[in-house]
């Protein structure tokens, strides 16, 4: 009930957000495969009304982001709400080799299914919010990020907010993300 000075909060190292429109999942940048984006649909973790409302309309309905990748380890994380998905997936793909991390539903909370990436973290942020993130060491190459609204079927509905893509730069890089670097039309730097 007392209050403790814990000192200075820290971030880590500089780090770099390398996906645009981070929270703009209706923008050219983030393919729609299978599924539909209903932009601000909901309020996000930081308070504003960013979150947008991912449906999938097929089997597998997804939005999905280009990049090029070197062979280092990455970490892609994004919020995401219970809204009416029975599954949601994280997948990295480098080209070559996919990184997968599957997460079921129960009573609006996400539980692990599996993981195919080197870590994961599942990070309750209030109000229904889960920072959830997939770590992988990756080859170089063209490839993609990916967050499937219903992994497994053709309907469902999630809430998204705040996708990131973090890269070691050769060095170590751990399961949790940084906090959340916004972007819009190019990458930023915190």
């Amino acid at each position: 009930s007392a209050w403790v000075n814990e000192g200075i909060l820290h971030e880590s190292e500089a780090r770099t957000n390398l996906l645009t429109y981070s929270s703009k999942f209706d923008n050219a940048a983030w393919t729609k495969i299978n599924a539909t984006v209903t932009v601000d649909a909901a309020t996000a973790p930081d308070g504003s009304s960013a979150a947008d409302l991912v449906t999938a309309t097929g089997a597998s309905g997804r939005v999905i982001a280009s990049y090029t990748f070197a062979a280092e380890a990455y970490t892609f994380s994004a919020y995401l709400k219970f809204s009416s998905q029975t599954d949601t997936l994280l997948r990295v793909f480098d080209g070559t080799s996919t990184f997968t991390l599957t997460l079921s539903w129960s009573a609006g909370v996400p539980y692990f299914v599996s993981n195919t990436g080197t870590a994961y973290t599942i990070s309750d942020e209030s109000n229904g919010w889960y920072r959830v993130a997939i770590a992988a060491t990756t080859s170089a190459g063209s490839g993609t990020v990916q967050i499937y609204t219903n992994g497994f079927g053709s309907s469902g509905s999630s809430l998204v907010y705040g996708a990131q893509l973090e890269s070691s730069g050769g060095g170590l890089l751990g399961p949790t993300p940084s906090s959340y670097i916004p972007t819009v039309s190019s990458t930023a730097t915190r």
